[in-house]
């Protein structure tokens, strides 16, 4: 089977507590044809040194920048910019691969001959006793979606999507404009440019849930709404999310008015 060349980029800043399990989970991959790049915003802690102990190991396939940035999609671009690998797959360095992430993942491109390859991600959540446990949420099958761009936008995991370089090419590099959204807005613009996508039912990462995304979630939906304007103008919910968001909203109207009229009773 054609071995694709994919390079793995993890953005951190500050990480000693996590990025070693990241940095673990590329090496013990069961494919060998990669680079891994990390983009470091100029840590002050222990990270620096933490990435150096692995060097060694990685022998020539590890990359390290460390430089201030403007955000966390500047020094995604800063790693998509210099990466030389068929496909991309960006882990955050609070997350991690599946063993077999990269196998699977060029199984995908290989069988499919797609742009862009989609997986399973598992959560990662802390319960009572501060001990770790996974649920896996499967992604949407783009083989089998329909033609709404909110169905397929509503399923896509970023951290679990890995892109080919050529895709970047055609569509541009993240909008570090946005803070929070900016791939959100990538997904938009790949599917308004018809990339040919595929899912695989294999689990890629693990995602916890402390990141970026959760703690500043409020600024995400302005920044989602700014995005959906700009593509779709200011009507975008009714062309964008149609007659299925619609009715969505609707049934929670109807719910919200019944808890208030028993209330009331």
């Amino acid at each position: 089977m054609k071995q694709l060349k994919i390079t793995v980029i993890t953005v951190c800043l500050n990480s000693e507590k996590t990025i070693e399990r990241t940095i673990e989970s590329v090496l013990r991959q069961t494919y060998d044809n990669y680079e891994y790049i990390i983009v470091d915003g100029g840590s002050k802690d222990r990270t620096l040194s933490i990435i150096e102990q692995y060097r060694d190991k990685f022998g020539n396939k590890m990359i390290l920048i460390s430089e201030p940035d403007k955000g966390l999609y500047d020094a995604m671009n800063k790693g998509i910019k210099i990466a030389s690998g068929d496909a991309i797959a960006i882990i955050n360095s609070d997350d991690y691969l599946e063993h077999d992430a990269l196998e699977n993942i060029n199984k995908g491109f290989v069988i499919s001959y797609a742009d862009v390859v989609c997986g399973n991600i598992a959560f990662v959540k802390k319960d009572k006793y501060n001990k770790e446990y996974k649920t896996i949420d499967s992604t949407l099958d783009f083989t089998k979606a329909n033609k709404s761009i909110y169905k397929r936008i509503r399923h896509y995991s970023h951290p679990s999507t890995i892109i080919k370089k050529c895709v970047y090419d055609q569509c541009g590099l993240y909008d570090d404009q946005y803070h929070i959204s900016a791939d959100y807005d990538f997904m938009i613009r790949m599917i308004l440019n018809k990339v040919k996508m595929h899912y695989i039912n294999n689990t890629i990462c693990y995602f916890t849930m402390n990141g970026v995304s959760q703690s500043q979630r409020a600024r995400g939906i302005k920044e989602n709404k700014d995005i959906n304007k700009k593509y779709f103008g200011d009507y975008y919910s009714l062309f964008f999310f149609g007659k299925e968001s619609i009715l969505i909203t609707l049934k929670r109207l109807v719910r919200f008015k019944v808890k208030w009229v028993k209330r009331d009773a």
